[in-house]
């Protein structure tokens, strides 16, 4: 929103312009309820942080409350500047709690995910058989 004053200095006219920006706090659509998702073991799921907010929030996303590290999970990656997780050929440790945390300096918000993954684990160790 721009501001204009006029000044009368001297018998001149003065005119200045200001600029105030007010911030607006994060907002993400579907914040107070916890979005239950499932995938089958060896699919792939997409989780969506729809935030918005004035400047643009950083988004985080965190698994059971601990950071995701994006090296040491290879199937798990971040797009769209954060509003999006991808998660692909979903192992059993990949079910839990997600969270996507939206921050600007006018605050943050945060939506949960549950993620369940579906299927049986079978063990590639191999076994043998004594007669």
């Amino acid at each position: 929103m721009a501001i204009l004053t006029r000044t009368i200095w001297h018998g001149f006219e003065l005119y200045e312009y200001i600029l105030v920006t007010f911030a607006v706090p994060p907002r993400i659509n579907g914040s107070r309820v916890t979005e239950k998702r499932s995938v089958v073991i060896g699919g792939s799921l997409v989780l969506y942080c729809p935030a918005s907010g004035v400047p643009e929030p950083d988004i985080q996303w965190t698994r059971q409350r601990e950071e995701i590290l994006f090296v040491s999970e290879p199937n798990v990656r971040v797009v769209d500047g954060g509003h999006e997780l991808q998660l692909y050929n979903a192992h059993l440790l990949d079910a839990g709690s997600y969270t996507c945390t939206a921050a600007n300096p006018a605050g943050n918000v945060s939506k949960q995910f549950v993620v369940d993954v579906i299927g049986e684990f079978i063990s590639s160790v191999p076994y043998s058989v004594c007669v």
